[in-house]
């Protein structure tokens, strides 16, 4: 909660300091975004979905809250089975730049994650060592940078990179409506 507050107080303090020659130009929007999310842990990726909502704070500046999930996926070796599935919430400072339909932006904050893995053995009498089941959660430093192509007015698509916490990635392409 913390990092949540100061990232968007210093979000806030940047854009309220730039914007003195010009009234504040404060646009909200929503988004949902798909693609691929890399676990390095575990080696694996995952199919993911994500929503956003936000608010773009004059020409430079904005403030996203997204969340998302993964699909489950299944790894088999020669003992076990293992299923894994993510969760992530992001709270993140936006800084961007424009040319007439494109908007370049860079992310910036904080990501809560959680990681389920289900470890069944069906060919196991009995297991020394090892948890079946694990629920790790983590909150970390988050950073990413994107593209949208204005479609229309208030209608943009585009792509980005973000890294959410140690061992999470994500290669999304977003569909956004501004207010």
């Amino acid at each position: 909660m913390k990092h949540l507050i100061k990232t968007i107080g210093l979000a806030l303090a940047i854009a309220f300091s730039t914007t003195t020659a010009q009234a504040m130009d404060i646009k909200p929007y929503i988004g949902v975004g798909v693609g691929a999310f890399t676990l390095s842990s575990v080696n694996t990726t995952h199919f993911s979905y994500q929503g956003q909502v936000g608010v773009d704070i004059g020409d430079l500046f904005g403030l996203e809250l997204r969340y998302g999930q993964t699909t489950e996926s299944e790894y088999v070796d020669a003992i076990s089975t293992t299923k894994i599935k993510a969760s992530y919430f992001s709270y993140l400072a936006k800084i961007r730049g424009q040319t007439s339909n494109l908007e370049f932006y860079g992310l910036i904050g904080g990501t809560s994650g959680q990681v389920k893995q289900a470890i069944s053995t069906p060919n196991v009498i009995f297991v020394a060592t090892g948890t079946p089941n694990l629920k790790t959660t983590e909150n970390s430093f988050s950073a990413g940078a994107g593209v949208d192509y204005k479609i229309q007015d208030a209608l943009s698509i585009g792509v980005e990179y973000m890294h959410y916490f140690k061992d999470a990635n994500g290669y999304t392409a977003n569909f956004k409506y501004s207010f």
